[in-house]
């Protein structure tokens, strides 16, 4: 291990998602000691920061995350006010600042405090940043356009990192099907994920409701939030009523989630706001197609792999829904080599040493 280190907010401990896990993991393996941030802002640096030789890095993933244990406006300002002052006090002391940019708005942030407080917070992060990093090529370009005149420091890009441990054997995806009652020459469209308004998940239902077939099923899996719980409920409910819907509205554990998308033909997802998405990598990873809105992130994804991303303009339609769930299933499996969690750590040690 060399005298250089980083530190990632979050790191390892608690609900680890997978992202941070195999990233932590892969910075390690270029011979970096990580260490592990479970929450910021601090007032001084905490045991193993202080003293970080110069040069060292703090990857930063997911700032309006901080906001979490911070309960009613003042209180968010002043989190947001301890933050600015600790990126200025690891600047002063040579620590180098990363934001690997997940989101440029947080999901559900729609009233106008909210969007207030992330209109400064994202205006620190590009302030203050040593350097950005956009996962798609698509998505910096994006950042570049939007927020020239707050960008001081380098912004790049790296694929989001493919996920894992996710493929299945044959066995297991006839087993998963079988349990749903869908045929071997039946197709299953799925969705999977948290499920919030702007995911368009009642855009999905509303496409396959007219469509017919009775060998076409659709599959809606994951965690209702916040006011999407009325849209799993009327989900329920139009499940009760068609054998085709299949309906399962909790958290998924890893396994159940691997075998659940292992048995889709499709994976659409209609989101409305984003700016990255794990679940399409994850799709892509378990070599499920995908159907998705073109946007910058998608765009990027269907020009590398064309054969295995669908996009279309304007609404989801049943015809743009059944001409993508028919479409067969390429042969070879597809290329992600440049998806890999090693590529980005490169990325973060590359800039990081650069950086004056």
């Amino acid at each position: 291990m060399t005298d250089i280190m980083f530190a990632s907010w979050p790191g390892r401990g608690g609900d680890l998602n997978p992202f941070i896990r195999s990233f932590v993991d892969s910075i390690e393996k270029q011979g970096f000691n990580v260490a592990s941030l479970s929450m910021i802002p601090f007032d001084t640096l905490p045991d193993g920061l202080e003293g970080l030789p110069q040069g060292s890095g703090i990857v930063i993933h997911w700032p309006q995350f901080m906001y979490r244990d911070s309960f009613g406006k003042l209180a968010k300002v002043a989190t947001l006010v301890r933050f600015i002052a600790f990126l200025k006090q690891l600047k002063k002391s040579g620590v180098r600042v990363i934001w690997i940019c997940h989101d440029l708005k947080p999901h559900d942030w729609n009233a106008w405090h909210w969007q207030a407080l992330w209109w400064a917070t994202l205006r620190a992060m590009l302030l203050l940043s040593d350097s950005i990093i956009a996962l798609s090529p698509g998505t910096r370009e994006v950042v570049a356009q939007r927020y020239p005149a707050w960008i001081r420091g380098r912004l790049e890009w790296a694929w989001h990192p493919k996920y894992e441990d996710v493929l299945t054997d044959a066995s297991t995806r006839i087993r998963t099907r079988e349990s749903m009652s869908v045929g071997g020459a039946d197709r299953l469209v799925g969705f999977f994920g948290q499920i919030r308004l702007q995911k368009g998940v009642e855009d999905l239902i509303d496409a396959f409701s007219l469509i017919k077939e009775p060998d076409i099923h659709l599959m809606i899996a994951g965690a209702p939030l916040g006011a999407a719980v009325s849209v799993s409920e009327n989900v329920s409910a139009m499940a009760e009523n068609d054998r085709r819907i299949h309906a399962i509205f909790r958290k998924l554990e890893d396994e159940e989630l691997r075998d659940l998308v292992s048995a889709c033909d499709l994976c659409v997802f209609p989101y409305r706001e984003y700016t990255h998405s794990g679940a399409m990598i994850y799709s892509l990873s378990a070599h499920r197609r995908i159907l998705t809105p073109r946007t910058p992130f998608s765009a990027s994804l269907a020009e590398v792999l064309p054969e295995w991303v669908d996009l279309y303009d304007g609404a989801l339609t049943p015809q743009i829904l059944r001409a993508s769930t028919l479409r067969e299933t390429p042969d070879t499996p597809p290329d992600l080599s440049a998806f890999s969690a090693e590529r980005l750590a490169r990325k973060v040690i590359e800039i990081t040493g650069e950086i004056q």
